[in-house]
């Protein structure tokens, strides 16, 4: 029997992939020569330039807002429009105020954490800092869906470090065998909580393939996953 189940944040229970996509759609509204850029491609650049420095930003090497600029403006240049230093506040605030208004969660991810509740512990293991990570949480309304929150700042140890998930497993009082464990990298969340024993389903929304389904169960969106196909 499934007793705890716990979920990645970021493009798992809230929807980043979308509100990027709309932040680059206001750049594209607001600077003619980015008009043609395809939004997908900017994304594919955006999302590697994250993983690229992503952990200097944990390790506040680099500043949250010192990282953005150099996405965004990363992202510009490769795209058609190469911005004076002085444009770039505007930028920035032209695509983070489009970013913040459509904040939502992934679509169905709140009727199944409405379900979840019923039976089991429900949990977030999620790299980032408490602030922000809190925040968001409370902004999409997730809060009273939420028994066990580790967050990477606070746990001192960032995904896929196994070890923060041994920290949740503690905290929570689960067996691993009972616990399942939900998140969209199969890098940095699937690998890890399966080497600590726990069952584990990849939420995979855009078309990657799954590089071993004997590891984890694959779905593409929530309607109609049953947590039920995992006991046993």
């Amino acid at each position: 029997m499934i007793t705890t189940v716990f979920f990645d944040l970021d493009d798992t229970l809230f929807d980043h992939q979308y509100s990027r996509r709309c932040g680059f759609y206001a750049l594209k509204s607001s600077y003619p020569a980015l008009s043609s850029a395809d939004v997908r491609d900017m994304e594919n650049l955006h999302e590697q330039l994250i993983r690229a420095n992503y952990e200097k930003v944990l390790a506040r090497e680099i500043s949250l807002k010192d990282a953005m600029t150099e996405r965004i403006c990363t992202v510009c240049n490769r795209f058609g429009y190469s911005p004076d230093p002085g444009e770039m506040p505007d930028i920035v605030r032209i695509y983070d105020t489009a970013y913040q208004q459509n904040r939502r969660v992934v679509p169905g991810s709140r009727e199944l954490l409405s379900r979840l509740k019923e039976s089991v512990q429900v949990g977030i293991i999620t790299n980032g800092f408490k602030d922000l990570q809190e925040e968001k949480i409370a902004s999409l309304g997730l809060s009273t869906f939420i028994d066990i929150l580790i967050i990477s700042e606070v746990a001192g140890y960032q995904k896929p470090d196994r070890r923060i998930f041994e920290n949740a497993l503690a905290v929570a009082g689960s067996d691993p065998a009972r616990a399942v464990y939900i998140g969209d990298s199969w890098a940095v969340d699937i690998v890890p909580a399966t080497a600590c024993g726990m069952k584990a389903v990849w939420l995979s929304r855009y078309g990657q393939s799954c590089p071993d389904p004997s590891l984890a169960r694959v779905i593409t969106t929530y309607l109609g996953f049953d947590l039920r196909e995992l006991s046993g």
